[in-house]
């Protein structure tokens, strides 16, 4: 039977640990955070119109995600303008839990690498969640693929840096998909990429996370919305 998950929408309750926590870690190289690149791309509207790269997360209990931070490396040619950043969030079954379009995001610059800028970017939610939704946005306990890409105007690359010297945080490596560009329709795991091999993808999650019985108690006084998808 398959695992029934789901995104929770917070109305109005506020959660027991303070906001803004490292809730999860994908930096598990040495500072910067990464260790090179499997030119995986991340991407769209740029010279690949559509590209993906997600990587997993495990949640033991309730989590709300307030900003999520990435490690990547992007043709820096000042003819390329990235005007925004689309996040993905799926469940094991790469069901749609919820997707956030063109938002603002900031960037630091890391340095060089294989002639590419290595950047490390971040992002606020929530946004332009689909469903639509100003409130914030909680995931029930269990695995999701999370994933970010750049939005650029028809110029420019970037690509997803990985991390962790092959080893491996969570239950898989990252999974790609290429709808038009590579002939990727379907999601494929970064192991069975031959020429590149399986890897983890330098990510962080900051936000709250609700321990039982803390989030039982929040159910039962009536304050969440559960969506739920089959």
């Amino acid at each position: 039977m398959k695992r029934t998950l789901g995104m929770v929408l917070l109305l109005g309750v506020s959660a027991s640990a303070q906001a803004g926590d490292l809730i999860w870690d994908n930096y598990l190289s040495p500072a910067p955070g990464h260790d090179s690149v499997n030119a995986l791309s991340t991407e769209r509207e740029t010279v690949v119109p559509e590209s993906w790269l997600v990587d997993d997360v495990v949640f033991d209990d309730i989590a709300e995600i307030s900003e999520i931070r990435w490690i990547g490396l992007r043709d820096d040619d000042p003819g390329a303008n990235y005007v925004g950043a689309d996040v993905l969030i799926m469940d094991t079954d790469f069901q749609i839990v919820a997707e956030f379009v063109s938002l603002d995001f900031q960037t630091s610059v890391l340095g060089q690498q294989f002639g590419l800028e290595v950047y490390e970017g971040s992002v606020q939610l929530p946004g332009d969640v689909i469903p639509a939704s100003s409130e914030a946005v909680i995931l029930e306990p269990g695995n999701y693929y999370i994933g970010t890409r750049l939005v650029g105007n028809g110029l420019g690359r970037n690509f997803a840096a990985t991390t962790g010297n092959g080893a491996m945080n969570g239950n898989s490596f990252g999974v790609w998909q290429s709808i038009s560009f590579f002939g990727h329709t379907d999601w494929v795991n970064s192991a069975d990429i031959d020429q590149f091999g399986g890897s983890d993808f330098a990510f962080q999650l900051y936000g709250t996370i609700v321990p039982e019985p803390a989030s039982l108690a929040l159910i039962a006084a009536g304050g969440l919305l559960l969506i739920r998808r089959r």
